[in-house]
């Protein structure tokens, strides 16, 4: 039988509740419930800060403590600010706007007053839609003439044309003859 000592048992309790702690780390919900206000993330639009509770003054305060953390970050930086119209109105959005520009030289990206995105221009021709798949090899002599695009999977061999009105692509080896837009479509 095994003895322990008188401090054996409150050796494991400690062990027990650091356990739990880092657990809870891993699993995310200590942060996850010390702070739920606001979210701050990056994306290909740049820093976006999703606004999660209707207390201006909680999420001022949060938001501010998040920048103080890691002010070389965020100092000179573009903030997006996202609410989905929820939880600022036009009034508290500005305010906000004010502060983040006066105490920490952050520039706001203004999402509220766009009404409508701005679209971009097609990059293709929408009667020019039509495209043939061949997933074999070209053999010498052969001859592939379509009115659209082509988009060969497998080699084109030397002596084989392949002719198109749109675009060529080829995922093999070009030996043979491409010749892509022979309609005068550039």
């Amino acid at each position: 039988m095994i003895k322990y000592s008188k401090y054996s048992f409150l050796f494991f309790i400690i062990l027990k509740e650091i356990w739990i702690f880092w657990r809870n780390i891993y699993k995310r919900t200590y942060w996850r419930s010390a702070m739920e206000n606001i979210t701050i993330k990056g994306n290909k639009e740049g820093i976006v800060v999703y606004i999660n509770s209707s207390n201006f003054d909680e999420v001022k305060n949060e938001l501010f403590e998040k920048i103080n953390k890691a002010k070389d970050f965020f100092s000179g930086s573009k903030l997006i600010i996202r609410d989905n119209n929820k939880y600022l109105d036009e009034e508290k959005y500005n305010l906000l706007k004010e502060l983040l520009i006066n105490n920490f030289n952050i520039q706001v990206i203004d999402t509220k007053n766009s009404s409508t995105k701005k679209r971009l221009p097609s990059l293709y021709d929408q009667s020019e839609v039509r495209t043939k798949f061949i997933r074999n090899i070209i053999r010498s002599g052969q001859l592939i003439k379509y009115n659209g695009n082509i988009v060969i999977i497998g080699d084109v061999n030397c002596g084989a044309e392949v002719i198109a009105s749109g675009s060529i692509i080829i995922l093999g080896v070009l030996r043979g003859i491409a010749h892509a837009g022979f309609n005068g479509n550039r």
